[in-house]
């Protein structure tokens, strides 16, 4: 018994450090601040703290009083590292005028991920037996599936939300200049907000009907979706983006679901 909680507490700690990279690299992080740390490195910088603040936050309810120093020493190298990452990447793009955006994305998303689980592995985290919050000992086994289903919607959500913008950006560079004239009515009565709200509210759908293996459920949320763009599906550039879309962001929930149950499902 107390091996299996010995290796639920260093499961959980990879799971809240994933969780605080999720929250500090998308959540914490606006859009007007990644916008503005592209050209200000005291933005950058500011991104970072708040970075290290989500790390610190979200894993100390299960660090020991022995970890405190590694776990330190661990948050403060990983804002070190993700400023010289995001540096290094801002440089690229502009070197190649953003044709590689979301080949980067992906890179970097790795290498912070991997260098995170890295330093927590070297350093010997692996957390207490039981989380301590707001004076609450709450044991692994019960909070293991709750932690995996909230780190699932984390990922669906603004992580996934981005791959899909970055993507049909990409694909619309081309042809929005040569449909421009056509697609004018159509991109006025769009509001990419809007869309947004509802591309993560469809995943989060999806990836909740995935966990509790209800899939076939899922044709009639994207059949909702399609009845509402119905007229402007006529319109050949939105529905190829609007199908390339529906079908990326379904795949990534889907897939985020089936990953999630199977192999954190404790």
């Amino acid at each position: 018994m107390q091996t299996l909680k010995k290796g639920m507490s260093a499961e959980m700690i990879y799971k809240l450090l994933l969780m605080g990279h999720l929250v500090g690299d998308f959540y914490v992080q606006s859009d007007k601040m990644a916008a503005k740390k592209k050209k200000d490195k005291r933005v950058l910088r500011k991104h970072c703290i708040y970075y290290m603040l989500s790390l610190l936050f979200l894993c100390s309810v299960v660090i020991t009083k022995e970890e405190v120093l590694p776990f330190v020493l661990l948050v403060f190298g990983m804002g070190v590292i993700h400023e010289i990452i995001d540096s290094a990447k801002i440089r690229i793009e502009n070197k190649t005028k953003h044709r590689h955006d979301i080949f980067l994305l992906l890179v970097d998303q790795c290498l912070h991920i991997a260098i995170l689980f890295g330093g927590c592995f070297l350093l010997g985290l692996k957390g207490g037996e039981y989380a301590n919050l707001f004076g609450k000992r709450l044991d692994f086994s019960f909070i293991s599936r709750e932690t995996s289903v909230l780190l699932g919607i984390l990922i669906c959500a603004e992580p996934a939300s981005l791959l899909v913008k970055m993507v049909l950006n990409k694909l619309s560079e081309e042809t929005e200049r040569l449909h421009r004239e056509a697609s004018n009515l159509i991109i006025a009565e769009y509001n990419p907000q809007t869309g947004s709200v509802i591309g993560i509210l469809e995943r989060e759908i999806i990836f909740i009907l995935g966990i509790i293996g209800q899939f076939g459920t899922i044709g009639f949320v994207l059949a909702a979706k399609s009845l509402a763009r119905y007229k402007q599906l006529e319109d050949q550039q939105f529905a190829e983006k609007y199908i390339v879309g529906t079908l990326l962001s379904s795949f990534l929930a889907i897939i985020c679901a089936v990953i999630i149950k199977n192999y954190f499902f404790s």
